[in-house]
């Protein structure tokens, strides 16, 4: 799924750019009166989308010679503000009583992952580059997770399923990662992908690993 986030608006000011796109996101969203799944299952695919085109920017960053300006050039990024807005949408959801399997672990994974975003946009922490490119990553996992867990059912869980394998992620093709990313995946402080992990353990695991990276840049 693809958003296309340029368009004729008031580039002169974060600002500007961040209402001209909110209301470009926004032409499309669902009804008021779609239910909370349903608006759910319209929104992650382009978290998803954009928390991975952030990803790719951080990589191509860091291969630079820019490295120094890497998390002051991703915030100014035009994907970086996408991922806000979707954020937003996703959180009005929870701004009204909704119900829906898993809510309870989906928002407090949804919390989570709310915490580090907005922990990057507030730095003013010199981050090292481990850092940077695994908050990043993390973000795109956990949208990942998200995304898989909404498509669960009560009547259908199995105790041993992850929402999201490591063949899932590190075998992927529509957004596929390369090997760097394997390494900074072992250092996250929590494991995520366990053989023996039920799937509200990956959940509960990457909001741990949100959690921790977002302590780590406040």
């Amino acid at each position: 799924m693809r958003f296309k986030y340029s368009g004729q608006y008031d580039r002169s000011t974060v600002e500007g750019r961040r209402e001209g796109m909110r209301r470009l996101y926004r032409q499309r969203c669902p009804w008021a009166t779609a239910s909370a799944c349903e608006t759910l299952r319209y929104h992650l695919p382009f978290l998803v989308d954009f928390t991975w085109q952030t990803n790719e920017v951080a990589k191509l960053l860091a291969a630079s010679q820019r490295r120094a300006q890497i998390v002051t050039m991703l915030l100014d990024n035009d994907v970086f503000i996408c991922i806000e807005i979707c954020a937003e949408a996703i959180q009005e959801v929870f701004d009204n009583p909704c119900e829906f399997p898993n809510k309870a672990e989906f928002f407090k994974c949804w919390s989570a992952f709310l915490s580090l975003l907005k922990a990057l946009r507030n730095t003013n922490a010199k981050m090292t580059h481990n850092l940077t490119l695994q908050s990043f990553l993390m973000l795109f996992i956990a949208s990942l997770i998200l995304k898989a867990s909404l498509d669960q059912r009560d009547t259908h869980f199995e105790t041993r399923r992850l929402f999201l394998s490591a063949d899932d992620l590190f075998l992927a093709k529509t957004f596929p990662i390369g090997q760097a990313e394997r390494s900074l995946v072992k250092g996250f402080p929590h494991e995520l992908f366990e053989k023996s992990k039920s799937f509200m353990g990956q959940l509960e695991s990457a909001a741990q690993n949100l959690e921790y990276f977002a302590s780590k840049i406040r």
